[in-house]
């Protein structure tokens, strides 16, 4: 493949790059810079990390008074970082040369299953 694993990228980094260097540097428009990839890597981890959370408490965060009573309420900051982390993943897809081979094994839509990004995410919604 040509690509070698970074050696200071942590287990799960690690294990995101096993699954996706091979499919990207099939469909690349020319090589796939190993540093974009790495990025890349990194942040499929935190977007998994910050998808967990938001899973668990939400994607709003209310804080209520002591009989409580809804105070007010905001976006949680863990979905905003989902959201961004998303964004980033396909501007680095773009810099790659895949982002239209990924868009192009997306579903169309009712087609059941999930996008080709999807599944390089680890079958997360990237919508």
């Amino acid at each position: 493949m040509g690509l070698t694993v970074p050696a200071d990228l942590d287990a799960d980094a690690t294990a995101v790059w096993a699954e996706v260097a091979e499919w990207m540097v099939g469909r690349a428009d020319g090589p796939v810079d190993a540093e974009l990839l790495r990025a890349w890597c990194r942040s499929v981890v935190e977007l998994r990390e910050a998808e967990a959370w938001v899973a668990e408490h939400g994607t709003v965060m209310t804080v209520r008074d002591d009989k409580g009573n809804v105070r007010s309420s905001t976006t949680a900051p863990k979905y905003a970082q989902v959201r961004a982390l998303r964004a980033d993943l396909v501007r680095l897809a773009e810099a790659m040369g895949v982002a239209g081979k990924v868009r192009r094994a997306t579903p169309v839509a009712g087609a059941s299953g999930p996008s080709k990004l999807e599944v390089l995410l680890g079958g997360r919604s990237v919508g």
